[in-house]
């Protein structure tokens, strides 16, 4: 996205330092390690977009709310937010699958 829209700053935020040698990256591209545990290190309304994804393996369903509440702090008024997450129902699990959710106990 960095590369598709130069007139933009696109900022990562990860827990790991999985990010790209700074070298390789767009210079309207930067990246940030913290714990959004810990709430997001921006001032309210800094953003006009928001992206997340995959979060829902992290956090439990009573922490949802309050994930969400801090993306909306950090977007502008008339902002957009995108949340894109993954299905934790499985059709048609193998016998891995299956050990997994029920020690996981994801289906209740």
């Amino acid at each position: 996205m960095a590369e598709d829209y130069p007139d933009s700053t696109f900022i990562g935020v990860d827990i790991s330092p999985l990010f790209p040698d700074s070298n390789e990256a767009p210079p309207n591209l930067g990246f940030l390690q913290c714990n959004v545990n810990d709430g997001l290190p921006f001032p309210d309304s800094t953003f006009d977009f928001v992206y997340q994804r995959c979060m829902i393996s992290f956090v439990t369903i009573y922490e949802v709310e309050r994930f969400v509440k801090e993306l909306i702090r950090v977007l502008k008024p008339g902002g957009y937010i995108e949340i894109v997450e993954t299905d934790l129902n499985y059709e048609n699990a193998g016998t891995l699958s299956k050990n997994f959710i029920e020690i996981g106990n994801f289906n209740n």
